[in-house]
C-alpha cells in the first residue's frame, strides 16, 4: 500500500490500521492513496467495490479486508503519478454527498468490528457520531465559503433523512447571514497573504 508517509516501512497490524487510523480520522477520509497490491482473489472474496459508496469504494474495501487482513507499508516509489493537487478534484464537486457514503461505511465496518463487544461498539459509535457532526459542519462551512446558496441549500435534500444531521444544517442555515461575510473575508485574507503583492521602488 501508498500512503502519505505517516507510516514505517513494514507490516501494519489489521487492528491497527482499522481502529486506530480508519476509526479515528474525524474526516473519514483514507491513508491509503494512489496505489494498492492486492492479491486477485481476496478482492474476489470480498466482493470487490461496492457501487453504493461511487467514487470512494475503495475505502470501503481497504477497511473490508483489514478485518482479516494485515497491510504492509512499502516506503519505495514503486509508480510515479501527479501529485494529489495537481489532478482535477472531480469527486468533490459534492461534499455532502461524500460525506454520506464515507459515514455509512464507517458504521459498517465499526459495528462489523466491534459486533461481540457490545459496549465497545456503543462507545465507538458514540465516538462516530461525533466525527460525523464535526466532519459535516466542516463541509457546511466549506459550503457556504467556496459555494453558492444554490448549493448549501441543495444539501438540505441529502441531510434531511436523518434528523442530526438536518438539524445541523439548519443551525448553519439560521447563521448564513453571519457566516457567509467572515468566511468570505477570511477567504480573501488567506489569498492575499499566499500571493503577496511584489514591492515595487
Amino acid at each position: 500500500m501508498h500512503s502519505d508517509n505517516q507510516f514505517n516501512e513494514g507490516i501494519l497490524q489489521r487492528d491497527f490500521l482499522l481502529k486506530k487510523v480508519f476509526f479515528r480520522n474525524w474526516y473519514f477520509g483514507s491513508p491509503v492513496y494512489g496505489e494498492a497490491m492486492v492479491k486477485k482473489k481476496l478482492i474476489e472474496k470480498n466482493g470487490f467495490l461496492k457501487k453504493r459508496y461511487g467514487f470512494y469504494a475503495d475505502v470501503d474495501l481497504w477497511m473490508e479486508l483489514l478485518h482479516s487482513k494485515d497491510a504492509y507499508y512499502c516506503a519505495d516509489t514503486l509508480i510515479t503519478g501527479p501529485d494529489k493537487t495537481l489532478q482535477p478534484r472531480l469527486f468533490d464537486d459534492d461534499l455532502i454527498k461524500e460525506f454520506l457514503y464515507l459515514f455509512r461505511m464507517q458504521l459498517a465496518h465499526r459495528k462489523k468490528a466491534f459486533k461481540h463487544k457490545p459496549w465497545d461498539l456503543f462507545k465507538e459509535l458514540s465516538i462516530c457520531w461525533s466525527q460525523a457532526l464535526i466532519s459535516l459542519n466542516f463541509r457546511l462551512l466549506l459550503l457556504v465559503k467556496n459555494f453558492s446558496f444554490k448549493s448549501f441549500v441543495k444539501a438540505s435534500t441529502l441531510l434531511k433523512k436523518t434528523f442530526v444531521f438536518f438539524a445541523s444544517w439548519i443551525v448553519i442555515l439560521l447563521l448564513y447571514p453571519l457566516l457567509y461575510p467572515l468566511l468570505k473575508a477570511f477567504k480573501f485574507i488567506k489569498q492575499l497573504n499566499s500571493h503577496p503583492v511584489a514591492n515595487t521602488i
